[in-house]
């Protein structure tokens, strides 16, 4: 993360994409530890379905919001159905036809479209984290968790997956 005044040590948010087949395997776990024994374990099977976008989610979330889009891939859609337990609560989740809008909306705009509703200063005086005091080289922090961000949503889509969104 890049030098920045006061940095907030907070929340770090995951995306885990599964397909139908592993969305249903998660709603026949017992228990809370099964559920993340079974996600964990298909994590270690193959990495690429679980990505952060370390803290940077608070900033992304308002300058989403305040762009005034149909989607919002920080905060997903709502509680996950079901109202699942990933271990820290019961995530967020995005649908496979969620995801698909949403990678609909990101092929059609930059991370600069966001930052055209949401200015750096914006971001200090809602103190918002990792920096609470934000300087114009953060927003290269930011712009390269956008990319990360919108590089799975755009795989997720592209393989009709559901995502789940966690902060741990």
């Amino acid at each position: 993360m890049p030098g920045g005044g006061d940095i907030d040590m907070g929340l770090i948010r995951s995306y885990t994409r599964f397909s139908d087949a592993e969305l249903n395997e998660i709603y026949l776990q017992d228990s809370t530890e099964d559920v993340v024994g079974f996600v964990n374990d298909l994590r270690d099977a193959d990495p690429t379905i679980t990505v952060n976008i370390d803290k940077a989610f608070e900033a992304l979330g308002l300058m989403f919001d305040r762009a005034g889009l149909p989607v919002n891939p920080v905060v997903g859609q709502g509680s996950m159905p079901g109202d699942i337990n990933f271990s820290e609560g019961i995530p967020n989740y995005m649908s496979p036809s969620y995801v698909a809008a949403t990678r609909d909306i990101l092929a059609h705009m930059t991370f600069d479209t966001l930052l055209e509703s949401t200015t750096i200063a914006d971001l200090t005086d809602q103190r918002i984290p990792p920096f609470l005091n934000w300087r114009n080289e953060n927003v290269d922090y930011l712009r390269s968790k956008f990319a990360v961000m919108a590089e799975f949503i755009i795989r997720a889509a592209d393989l009709n997956n559901h995502v789940v969104l966690e902060l741990s």
